[in-house]
């Protein structure tokens, strides 16, 4: 998995996701979906509810596909696109940043301008089905716009996500990764990310408070 550089100096944040986790994704459908033809062959009265299970198994297969972020290096925009609709999310200064655990096992790199819904965009992934961390550039790419378009304010996310950048760059894996740690312990800016609420948004606890609260003085956990 890794990021794609487009036109303009475009970088595709990918959705986090293993081969694997791929796989196993497309053997589910493939096993729900002859489990249901075999039922409406066999069981006719059923074949309501088998209608209404293929609708649903369509509809959750269109959100995976459809949901993509894409990073504008030079406007300094965070573009998302989730089920045909489309949200640009300027990185200026005032923008709340934090990365935050959703509780689940993902980090996230939430994002909330000023008087703006948040949005977040996946950092590193630790679960039992799924380890995967962002690519280098990518870590790279969004550190680079928040220092540039953000400031001084974000600089605390912004060694985490460069420190991130080089273990990845350097072969490191993401159970060992300096961020796989807040996973669990809280992460830099938590406090103000879950102040922020709005789409995308993730849980945690963060040790620091308020210290935090736009990247500032992380801390690392004791």
């Amino acid at each position: 998995m890794s990021g794609t550089t487009g036109a303009a100096g475009t970088v595709r944040v990918p959705a986090l996701r293993t081969r694997a986790s791929a796989r196993a994704t497309a053997t589910t459908a493939a096993v729900v979906l002859v489990v249901t033809a075999w039922t409406a062959l066999t069981q006719p009265e059923s074949r309501v509810g088998v209608a209404v299970g293929l609708v649903v198994l369509a509809v959750v297969a269109l959100v995976v596909r459809r949901t993509s972020a894409s990073l504008d290096l030079d406007a300094g925009v965070l573009v998302t696109r989730r089920m045909g609709l489309r949200r640009e999310v300027p990185l200026v200064p005032g923008t709340h940043t934090a990365l935050v655990p959703d509780g689940s096992g993902t980090l996230l790199l939430a994002l909330r301008p000023r008087d703006a819904a948040r949005e977040s965009v996946q950092v590193l992934a630790v679960t039992d089905t799924l380890v995967a961390s962002q690519p280098a550039e990518v870590l790279t790419a969004l550190a680079d716009s928040l220092e540039q378009h953000v400031g001084p304010a974000t600089r605390g996310v912004v060694r985490a996500l460069r420190g991130q950048a080089e273990h990845v760059a350097g072969g490191g894996t993401p159970q060992m990764s300096p961020l796989a740690e807040w996973l669990s312990r809280g992460a830099p800016g938590g406090a103000a990310a879950r102040r922020a609420g709005g789409r995308g948004a993730g849980s945690g606890r963060d040790p620091d408070g308020d210290r935090g609260a736009e990247g500032d003085r992380p801390g690392r956990p004791g």
